[in-house]
């Protein structure tokens, strides 16, 4: 027998705000639009609340907004966070924090999506490597900065930079 992952599906509230969030915004490709169901390029769906509860046979209830509770985030990269940060700033999205660079050096920034789950987009750790080497880091130094390792960010340097 063998399993395979198939997709990330989170639930929505309106399917149409979603798509627009994910699709326009954060420029995801859809794979299929089924109306109620959004499935994307690489594995991530949003379905609409209502419809996902009666295909998973989940009792629907409406209750007011309770306070956020993290239990996951959705990760997405780009090696223009800033043009993103600054984008999504016009755009007026709610953000958890703006850029700010995690213990392993790569920049990050998250937002909320229209259902309040949280959106991180990061660096891909391949830029920050490159960034690093860029800046005449050794491979050694970059090792020890981003936690990475040692032959991960040889391969970067010798095939990006």
């Amino acid at each position: 027998m063998t399993i395979k992952f198939g997709a990330t599906v989170i639930l929505v509230s309106d399917v149409k705000k979603s798509m627009d969030f994910y699709e326009c915004l954060l420029e995801q490709k859809v794979k299929f639009d089924h109306g109620a169901c959004i499935e994307f390029e690489g594995g991530f769906a949003i379905w609409e609340k209502k419809y996902a509860h009666n295909m998973m046979k989940v009792p629907y209830i409406e209750t007011q907004q309770e306070p956020q509770k993290v239990s996951h985030e959705i990760y997405f990269e780009s090696e223009e966070i800033e043009g993103v940060q600054n984008m999504l700033l016009h755009r007026k999205i709610r953000f958890v924090h703006e850029i700010y660079e995690q213990p392993w050096c790569q920049r990050v920034l998250r937002v909320y999506d229209p259902d309040g789950h949280i959106v991180e987009i990061g660096e891909p750790m391949a830029a920050v490597v490159r960034r690093f080497a860029k800046s005449g880091m050794q491979p050694e130094e970059i090792c020890a900065r981003t936690h990475m390792p040692l032959e991960y960010i040889i391969n970067e340097i010798q095939n990006g930079v």
